[in-house]
């Protein structure tokens, strides 16, 4: 979990020693308590299901950091403002590339993809990903969720919206 907020039932395995048919039905058990949920890889990249921290308390107990803390805040965001306007059940998902770059969520019905990120100051390094995302799928939009003071465009449909502005 140190470098996501997503649980790989054979990483945990194997770093516990343990078989991985029982750590997947604790796994699950904690999906059917709402602590975890199941989050696809998109389509458009590589990866396998893997389960999500959606409680923020569980998150913060098993000792994630403070961006990984975020993203579980806003996944959570997404799904409460997709439920409260009545939309159909949100398809939140993740994206990975083959050389492992990625984007926190996508929302392929959307269109629209989104990097959490704590840097105030987005280098040319941290946008990479998006930029090559928003490249290679043109009909997509990706927004970078971060600190900045201010909204800015990188890229024809990349932009960097300040954390307060989506509250």
């Amino acid at each position: 979990l140190a470098s996501h907020p997503f649980i790989d039932i054979a990483e945990i395995a194997m770093k516990i020693d343990g078989h991985a048919r029982k750590v997947r039905s604790h796994v699950e058990i904690l999906e059917e308590l709402f602590v975890v949920s199941r989050i696809e890889p998109s389509s458009l990249g590589v990866g396998k299901s893997c389960f999500f921290v959606s409680d923020s308390g569980f998150s913060r107990t098993i000792g994630t950091s403070d961006l990984d803390a975020l993203r579980v805040w806003f996944a959570n965001e997404l799904y409460a403002q997709f439920e409260y306007s009545g939309e159909n059940k949100l398809r939140l998902q993740y994206f990975r590339s083959k050389n492992q770059s990625g984007i926190d969520f996508v929302l392929p019905d959307y269109k629209i993809a989104f990097l959490i990120t704590d840097a105030e100051i987005c280098h040319e390094y941290d946008l990479r990903a998006p930029i090559s995302f928003a490249k290679k799928h043109p009909d997509w939009r990706v927004v970078i969720a971060s600190p900045a003071s201010s909204p800015q465009k990188v890229h024809d449909r990349v932009r960097i919206l300040p954390w307060s502005g989506l509250c």
